[in-house]
C-alpha cells in the first residue's frame, strides 16, 4: 500500500507490501527488461508477465498514422543495430530465461491487457519499456513501480542517459525508480543510482550499467518490503527536462561521437552510488 505523509523535503509517501505479495511485470522485449523479469522471477515472489514488445508498439504508431513517431522509433531501433548498441546489450544482460508464462498484447492500455491486469490481482506492478499507461488500467493496485533509464528528475522520456552524457553532464547520469503516475516519469522517487563510471565509457555501457544496479536494487527491496520493511518515496522537484526518440538525431549523434573520439568528450572515473534512497 501507498500512504502519504509530509517531510522536510515536501509530499512523501511510505510503501509497505504485504508477505509474498504477487508481482506484475509489464514489459516490452528489449535486452535489459528481460533481465529484469530474470531478476524478478530470482527473488521467488508469484510473479505476472505482460509483454508489449518494440515491434508492436511501431506497428500501433503506424497504424494511426503518427507518421513522425513511427519514423523516429524505426529510425532508433536501425541505430542500435548499425551502431553495435544492440549487440552489446545482448551480451551484457545475456542469462538464463526464466521458465514463466508471459501474455502478449498489441497495446499494453488495451482491452486485453486491462483483463490480464485484473486476473493477476498484482499487489506490486513493475513497468519498463512499455508505452504510456492509461490511468485506468492499474486502478487499485496497492504499489506500481517504473523502472527508469535516466536521472530523475533531471532526465524524463527517453535516452535520458545518453543526453547527459552528450552534454557532458555526468553527475546526472543513472537510473530511477519511481512510483507511478499519469504524468511521464513524474511520480516520487524511490531511489535514483549512479553506475560505475570509467574513462573510456560511453553512454552505452553506462545506460546498460545504470539500468542493471537499478533493477539489482529493486529486487533486494521487494524482498525486504516482503519481509515488513517499507520504503518512503519523496515527491520530485520541480524542474528537469523532458526528451523524446525523435530528439537524438544523426546529427547529435555524430557530434557526440567525434566529441569523444578527439578526447573532447570523456567520462570521469567514478565508483557506483546510491543518490536518492529513503526508508524507514
Amino acid at each position: 500500500m501507498v500512504a502519504a505523509g509530509g517531510g522536510h523535503g515536501g509530499m512523501t509517501v511510505t510503501v509497505t507490501v504485504p508477505p509474498e505479495p504477487r508481482l506484475l511485470l509489464l514489459r516490452s522485449d528489449a535486452p535489459q527488461q528481460l533481465y529484469l523479469e530474470s531478476r524478478l522471477a530470482d527473488t521467488g515472489l508469484p510473479l505476472s508477465v505482460v509483454v508489449e514488445s518494440g515491434a508492436r508498439q511501431r506497428v500501433r504508431l503506424r497504424r494511426q498514422r503518427r507518421w513522425r513517431s513511427w519514423f523516429w522509433r524505426v529510425y532508433q531501433d536501425v541505430r542500435h543495430r548499425w551502431s553495435g548498441r544492440s549487440r552489446f546489450a545482448r551480451a551484457y544482460f545475456a542469462g538464463p530465461v526464466p521458465d514463466l508464462q508471459r501474455h502478449h498484447v498489441d497495446w499494453i492500455s488495451s482491452a486485453a491487457a486491462r483483463r490480464l491486469v485484473a486476473d493477476a490481482r498484482p499487489e506490486v506492478v513493475i513497468v519498463c519499456g512499455t508505452s504510456l499507461i492509461a490511468p485506468g488500467i492499474l486502478a487499485g493496485v496497492p504499489v506500481a513501480v517504473n523502472v527508469h533509464g535516466g536521472h530523475l528528475p533531471a532526465y524524463k522520456g527517453n535516452h535520458g542517459v545518453f543526453f547527459a552524457f552528450a552534454k557532458g553532464d555526468f553527475d546526472y547520469i543513472g537510473a530511477s525508480l519511481h512510483l507511478v503516475t499519469p504524468e511521464l516519469d513524474a511520480g516520487p522517487l524511490l531511489a535514483v543510482v549512479r553506475p560505475e563510471m570509467r574513462p573510456d565509457d560511453h553512454d552505452g555501457h553506462l545506460y546498460c550499467r545504470a539500468v542493471r544496479d537499478v533493477v539489482d536494487l529493486l529486487c533486494v527491496e521487494l524482498i525486504r518490503l516482503s519481509r515488513g520493511g517499507m520504503m518512503r518515496a519523496s515527491a520530485q522537484p520541480d524542474g528537469g527536462s523532458t526528451f523524446r526518440h525523435r530528439d537524438r538525431t544523426p546529427w547529435i549523434e555524430v557530434r557526440t561521437w567525434w566529441r569523444r573520439r578527439t578526447g573532447r568528450l570523456r567520462a570521469p572515473a567514478r565508483t557506483a552510488s546510491v543518490e536518492v534512497f529513503t526508508e524507514r
